[in-house]
């Protein structure tokens, strides 16, 4: 009795609580309802929207219809000019009377199997799909139907949104209204792409089979119609395995739906696949800039990816084809010129202060080998490694007119000694620069340290590439990507700010719609401004007395030669305030053994004060005289440092010895080189003068201008050698 007693007692308590309860779930219930009741009427009167707005876009497929016309991907240089024209969209029309049943059921198969049963929009497609997106939490494919994808083709755009979602789903309502479903089978068919510049199905089996749609097998039709996926990544060109696994998958619909027996399907997944020879595909053309339109394409694909050249973009670009035209012509010359020396190519890159590439040469010959030296070589830059550690060694103190050891250096691996001649007694910083002295620069780079030059200061001036944290990296005894150079470069011409080449100004789909634009990329302060003027202060010194002398007819230059251990790589790479470049020669021979490019020595008086150095003033001159040469404000004590002295012929760069080195270290000598063999000797001795004296004068004044080095028994003077006519034709000696 008490138990049932305390039953009935409790019994009001629980039906009280369900009261409350009903009263809480209605309340959570209507607070639920409203906002998606607010949100389906939202959803609702858009989709009406959109549809009025799909109306009127459908009699415009009857023109669609007739003319299937499509535009090539066009790349323009900076001066308006077509410099690259994909070959038109690969098209053969075909009415659909005359695609074999294979064929269309492949492709209902591999993209929308209820074709016939829907009115545009599959519901039961589209619930499966939202429930997929909402539980993913992103909006993916998978629900379009054939009609809404021939939308997609034809009206909207590839972006992953519910607006877009919506937009085709109106239209392919619309579509469904008006045309038959025959008409929007042949459309499709005929429109849309299956990679490898083909658009439409016959073009389809014929650029990839060499065959007419009636010959097609059933695994050949099951492969085209997954194609059109992901069209450029997944065709049996570029992925061969992941197209047959899309075959297979076809053609497990097929046997599903009932399209193919079990036999066929057994023997159409173990079909072999013949292709057409790939290289029997045309080709698009480049029209000019060969090596910056590759480039150009290059940077396309891996920021847009490898479809966006397939989908008729306008490429507007940074290059000027009147300089690039003039720079081709003075590059093929110096390599005419010099070929007796072993030079057989060249490269050049020209960048204004904002970083538009004006002019890219990755080579000599486009057609013989197109490897870019540019953008994809790894070349040992010489001397012209120098300037960055000196970079380095100013910001942590030092100044251009103090003075530093210039004797030989010396320093034990193991039991293996390295030794680099020098001079005796010392000699400014600066001097050692402009004269490409290599014991100062060693004990530099020694005193920054290699490991804290690799890890702070690489990075600094935009080197990516992978360098040893060995003191021979002041002399160029590692390998950089030339454009990486010319990017380290600008951290001096630019007061301490670093600037990123690039190619590319605005790309536009074949609708006008803008894809991407880009601005110049400057990072800010990566060096402190008073190392930057330092460097800047001993290159200009380099150009007026130093080992760059030919270049000393261009305004406002600055720059540093550079020459390989064993001359297999001569460098001039400089700037003014307005342009920054870099000229590179080499000895490019292809060996038929290993059936690659190899690069040879050169003559040893091929230097980067005598070489390269021609083209860079040719090219810099016919810059200045076009596009002018706009005054940069300088500080005071730059402008005061500045000499109108007649340039000295007197050359200390770096022929380090490739035969004994140690853990990527060097030794050389700042000797003069033999004359070239092949090449008159004889030439302008350099003058001499009295010993040096280095002076220490602080930042706040200017110093006053001391002698040239004097020559001494462990820096001998040697004739600078004769090469044949220079192509600027100015007849001027110089020195590497």
């Amino acid at each position: 009795m008490a138990t049932k007693a305390k039953v009935i007692r409790n019994a009001p308590k629980r039906v009280k609580a369900k009261s409350s309860g009903l009263r809480i779930a209605k309340v959570i219930g209507s607070l639920v309802f409203l906002p998606l009741a607010v949100l389906l009427l939202a959803g609702g009167l858009f989709f009406g929207l959109e549809l009025n707005k799909a109306a009127d876009k459908i009699p415009r497929l009857a023109t669609i219809m007739e003319t299937l016309e499509t535009n090539p991907t066009r790349i323009y240089s900076a001066d308006k000019k077509l410099i690259y024209e994909s070959l038109k969209e690969y098209r053969k029309i075909v009415s659909l009377k005359d695609v074999p049943e294979v064929v269309i059921q492949a492709t209902l198969a591999a993209e929308d199997k209820r074709f016939y049963e829907h009115n545009g929009v599959d519901p039961w497609a589209v619930a499966r799909q939202a429930f997929t997106n909402v539980r993913s939490q992103r909006i993916s494919g998978g629900a379009s139907t054939l009609s809404m994808q021939l939308a997609k083709r034809l009206y909207t755009s590839n972006d992953q949104t519910f607006r877009r979602k919506i937009e085709d789903a109106a239209i392919a309502l619309q579509m469904e209204r008006t045309l038959t479903k025959s008409q929007i089978l042949e459309l499709y068919i005929n429109q849309v792409f299956y990679g490898a510049g083909s658009y439409g199905i016959a073009a389809a089996a014929e650029r990839y089979f060499g065959k007419d749609l009636k010959e097609l097998s059933i695994a050949e039709a099951a492969m085209l119609a997954r194609c059109v996926r992901v069209p450029s990544r997944e065709n049996p060109y570029a992925n061969m395995q992941k197209a047959i696994e899309n075959r297979n998958a076809v053609l497990g619909v097929m046997r599903d739906e009932k399209m193919i027996t079990e036999q066929e399907y057994q023997d159409a997944k173990v079909e072999d696949v013949k292709l057409r020879p790939k290289e029997e595909l045309e080709r698009p053309t480049i029209k000019a800039a060969p090596y910056f339109v590759r480039y150009i394409l290059d940077e396309v694909k891996k920021e847009m990816g490898e479809d966006a050249l397939d989908q008729g973009l306008i490429i507007e670009t940074t290059v000027n084809i009147g300089i690039q035209e003039y720079a081709e012509s003075r590059a093929k010359k110096l390599v005419e010129q010099y070929r007796r020396s072993g030079v057989r190519t060249t490269a050049f890159m020209l960048m204004n202060r904002s970083g538009e590439v004006l002019c890219m040469i990755g080579g000599v010959d486009y057609k013989r080998n197109q490897f870019n030296i540019v953008t994809q070589g790894s070349r040992q830059p010489g001397s012209a490694m120098k300037p960055l550690v000196y970079g380095a060694f100013f910001e942590q103190g030092h100044n251009p007119y103090e003075s530093i050891d210039a004797s030989t250096y010396r320093e034990m691996d193991g039991n293996k000694p390295w030794v680099v001649d020098g001079q005796s007694g010392s000699m400014s910083v600066i001097s050692a620069i402009a004269f490409s002295k290599n014991t100062p620069a060693i004990r530099a780079m020694k005193a920054v340290g290699p490991q804290t030059f690799v890890r702070s200061y690489a990075p600094i001036y935009g080197i990516k590439s992978k360098i040893a944290a060995v003191p021979s990296l002041v002399l160029g005894s590692v390998e950089l990507r030339p454009i990486e150079l010319a990017t380290a470069y600008s951290v001096f011409q630019q007061n301490g700010n670093r600037v990123t080449p690039y190619g590319i100004k605005r790309i536009t789909d074949s609708k006008g719609h803008v894809l991407m634009t880009s601005e110049p990329r400057i990072t800010k302060g990566v060096l402190s401004s008073g190392a930057a003027e330092d460097v800047d202060r001993c290159l200009r010194e380099v150009v007026t007395r130093g080992s760059g002398t030919i270049a000393s007819g261009v305004k406002r230059a600055r720059g540093k030669t550079g020459t390989t251990t064993d001359n297999k790589d001569a460098w001039f790479v400089g700037y003014t305030d307005n342009y920054i470049a870099f000229s590179w020669v080499g000895n490019e021979q292809f060996d038929e053994k290993s059936k690659s490019w190899k690069y040879r020595k050169m003559a040893d008086g091929v230097m980067g004060g005598l070489v390269p150095i021609r083209l860079w003033r040719d090219v810099m001159l016919r810059v200045q005289d076009k596009l002018g040469e706009p005054a940069i404000p300088r500080s005071e004590f730059q402008q005061a440092s500045e000499y109108n002295t007649a340039p000295t012929n007197i050359d200390g760069e770096n022929f380090e010895s490739n035969e004994e080195r140690i853990g990527g270290q060097r030794r050389g000598e700042d000797d003069l080189p033999d004359t070239p063999s092949g090449d008159t000797g004889g030439g302008d001795t350099p003058a001499t003068t009295p010993d040096e004296t280095p002076t220490q004068t602080p930042d706040a004044s200017p110093p006053t201008r001391e002698p040239d080095p004097k020559p001494t028994p462990d820096d001998p003077v040697e004739p600078v050698p004769t090469l044949p006519d220079d192509p600027g034709g100015t007849g001027e000696p110089g020195t590497g």
